[in-house]
């Protein structure tokens, strides 16, 4: 902060001295003791502040980020099952009954694996 060094300190004490006198130098030091410590909390409060919203700032940009990668990801998906389905490559089996309350289009749009559980788990609870 300042560097200020014990003569430095001296010299000031004494001109204060001079100037205010020896009976108002107390109440002197209490206001500027007071003023100081306001000035200080007042800065720390400020360095506080824009450290949160510099961190607030970050948050939000790293989760647009993923937003935007998410919603890229979920387009591919969807464009890769399009042409899949315009090449004639995802087909149903005709055997296979979709589960109660899902239309074609949201069997096909559920991922691979989880199609596949719910396939085993049909098959399974129809030959008991």
């Amino acid at each position: 902060m300042l560097s200020i060094g014990f003569w430095e300190l001296l010299l000031v004490g004494v001109v204060l001295l001079v100037v205010v006198g020896p009976e108002r130098m107390p109440k002197m030091m209490r206001f500027l003791g007071k003023a100081y410590g306001k000035l200080r909390r007042a800065a720390d409060e400020l360095r506080r502040a824009f450290v949160l919203e510099a961190d607030r700032m970050d948050s939000q940009e790293r989760f647009d980020e993923l937003q935007q990668r998410r919603q890229k990801a979920r387009d591919e998906r969807m464009r890769a099952l399009e042409e899949r389905r315009k090449r004639g490559v995802v087909e149903q089996k005709e055997d296979f009954e979709l589960p109660k309350g899902f239309t074609p289009e949201e069997w096909e749009r559920l991922p691979d694996h989880v199609r596949e559980i719910v396939a085993k788990r049909m098959k399974s609870d129809g030959d008991q």
